[in-house]
């Protein structure tokens, strides 16, 4: 009687559903948002150090922050959902080629060097 009562029917196929949308939920979220936003994150940080830079205030911090978004941008570019890099290419916005030019960004010394590169980056990240 007891457990004819907790184990009807209705009851296990509201368990059952409540599984699967848990489980659909987690997938959702850890293969797919938590990537975009991570992605996200690192495209405005990066836009912030670019500001720096083209400010002038404090260009070595700037540099500094943006090798570091480099690597990071190149690992958040390798980790979102293929649906999401399809849709970036049909926007002409690419977080690999991005990276590449923030890396050599971070090396360069000329000012007129560094502007062609924060212009190239912003292009690519579509940052305008």
């Amino acid at each position: 009687m007891f457990l004819s009562r907790y184990l009807s029917p209705p009851i296990l196929i509201a368990a059952a559903a409540s599984f699967v949308i848990g489980l659909t939920a987690t997938i959702v979220v850890l293969l797919w948002l938590k990537p975009i936003l991570r992605y996200l994150r690192a495209k405005r940080r990066i836009a912030e150090s670019l500001a720096r830079l083209t400010n002038g205030s404090a260009a070595e911090e700037a540099l500094t922050a943006i090798r570091r978004e480099a690597a990071g941008l190149g690992e958040c570019a390798g980790n979102l959902p293929s649906w999401y890099r399809i849709r970036l290419a049909s926007r002409k916005e690419s977080p690999s080629e991005a990276a590449a030019h923030l890396s050599t960004l971070a090396n360069t010394r000329n000012r007129d060097h560094q502007q062609r590169r924060i212009a190239s980056v912003r292009q690519t990240l579509r940052l305008d």
